[in-house]
């Protein structure tokens, strides 16, 4: 009797490991499905829209070309200038582009990418001049998909530049409004709290002055609205699920905003897309207590880091492939050659052309104090003493709450979340000559770690308050 009740329970574990695994593989299989038909949609709605003719932009991209005119290229909004500089530059080359998509060689033209700008002369004169006469584009940007032309080129048949930045600005506005309800329905309202005051502390209004800095924020606030929507539905329901249901969500769309970054992006704050997303699902599972040890937690963070990078890679390396073929061997080692004129090239004295070469060391550690120091408000100056002063300070109030307010953690959420929040020094090191040279940009990644130091120190006093009340 003994041996057949033993033999019902093995069989029943094996099915249900069976079970297991089938609906493990076939989830997936569902992720890859996902994952190529968001390149496919992404590369078809680039050829798509690139059929919109030259003549429905001419308008709005004689008006853009007095704008830029009119303009520094990078202007700053307010008199705190490290923090509201304008990338004029970056969104001309790019209003170039989408001006010069050739309709009679549309699949070189869009693969290309080129634009007009001879030799010695200035981005606006070039595009001023361009649109106004008839030129051929004469520079290769094809290192990048430039896929924000999927909404630019419809925007720009409606509005000029100006018109183009504040609708990309409403959009966000909008989707983050839609998930800051979202937040404070379903009672996550502190989070939301921080959320909001990270996004003001980068200067998230400054997407509605510039289409570069736009794009990620554009991801990432469409992102995480079904992403909040869909992790809550599948954690109520975790205990009914065979497998990891909220990791193949998370996986699930992470690998969606990886190829979409990839296609958009100018490589701005492309982190956010990740790292906002991971620290959505680490608050969501640490509310259905749902936290494993440390251990299994930064596998998990490990497989979810991998899938969100290997997707941008993939999208990276593919657009790369694609130029390798139709463009040539030129276009495919210029792409390689500033990858890594990114990660190790030289940078200049305050970013001037001719200037005095900084060293290795003053680059490297540039790149992570520039980008800190925009958090900051700075006006006509910012240097390394100022910053260290207002990261000291900041530290030393964080210690203080800590060690005042601190009690033992039955989860590792606050190691996990600080985790996270360091990814962005990481990507600052790995691409220094970029970050240094564009911290006024890049800096933005650092919405994280904004958001976490808020969370976890604003948590200690909210237990503490808590605890007294009682």
């Amino acid at each position: 009797m003994e041996n057949i009740v033993n033999n019902i329970v093995n069989h029943e574990k094996e099915t249900g490991k069976k079970i297991t695994d089938r609906t493990e593989k076939n989830a997936m299989k569902k992720l890859v499905i996902c994952s190529i038909a968001s390149i496919i949609i992404c590369i078809v709605l680039l050829f798509l829209t690139s059929f919109i003719p030259q003549s429905a932009l001419q308008k709005n991209m004689e008006k853009s070309a007095d704008y830029y005119s009119d303009h520094q290229l990078f202007d700053h909004v307010t008199d705190f200038m490290f923090l509201s500089r304008q990338d004029n530059y970056a969104d001309c080359i790019l209003t170039n582009i989408i001006y010069h998509i050739d309709q009679s060689d549309l699949l070189h033209s869009v693969l290309q990418a080129a634009y007009y700008n001879p030799e010695d002369e200035s981005v606006t004169e070039s595009f001023s001049y361009a649109v106004s006469h008839k030129v051929n584009a004469n520079v290769d940007y094809s290192r990048y998909w430039h896929g924000s032309m999927v909404m630019l080129r419809p925007l720009f048949v409606l509005f000029d530049i100006t018109g183009v930045r504040l609708v990309l600005g409403i959009v966000i506005l909008i989707m983050t409004v839609w998930f800051e309800i979202l937040l404070f329905k379903n009672h996550y309202s502190y989070f939301g709290i921080c959320y909001a005051f990270g996004l003001l502390m980068v200067s998230i209004w400054m997407c509605a002055f510039c289409i570069e800095y736009a794009m990620p924020f554009v991801i990432m606030s469409v992102e995480l609205p079904p992403l909040f929507l869909l992790l809550t539905k599948s954690f109520n329901g975790f205990g009914k699920m065979p497998v990891q249901g909220p990791e193949l969500v998370l996986w699930t769309v992470l690998s969606c905003a990886g190829i979409v970054t990839a296609f958009v992006d100018f490589l701005t704050a492309e982190t956010i897309t990740f790292t906002m997303a991971y620290v959505l699902y680490l608050i969501i599972k640490e509310r259905f207590c749902q936290m494993k040890s440390l251990k299994e937690e930064c596998l998990c963070f490990f497989k979810s880091g991998m899938i969100w990078f290997g997707s941008y890679a993939f999208m990276v390396l593919l657009k790369w492939m694609i130029s390798l073929v139709i463009l040539g061997k030129d276009a495919f080692f210029t792409a390689l050659n500033q990858a890594a004129l990114r990660m190790n090239g030289d940078a200049t004295l305050g970013n001037v052309i001719g200037a005095e070469t900084v060293s290795d060391f003053e680059r490297i550690s540039g790149a992570l104090w520039r980008n800190i120091g925009c958090i900051f408000p700075f006006k006509d100056e910012m240097t390394l003493k100022a910053t260290f002063l207002y990261v000291a300070l900041i530290g030393i109030v964080v210690f203080c709450i800590w060690y005042l307010f601190r009690k033992k953690q039955e989860s590792c959420l606050g190691k996990m979340l600080f985790a996270v929040s360091i990814l962005p020094f990481f990507r600052f090191l790995v691409l220094n000559n970029h970050s240094y040279i564009h911290f006024f940009f890049t800096y933005r990644a650092l919405l994280v770690g904004v958001v976490v130091l808020l969370y976890v120190t604003g948590g200690f006093l909210f237990d503490f308050l808590k605890k007294n009340e009682k």
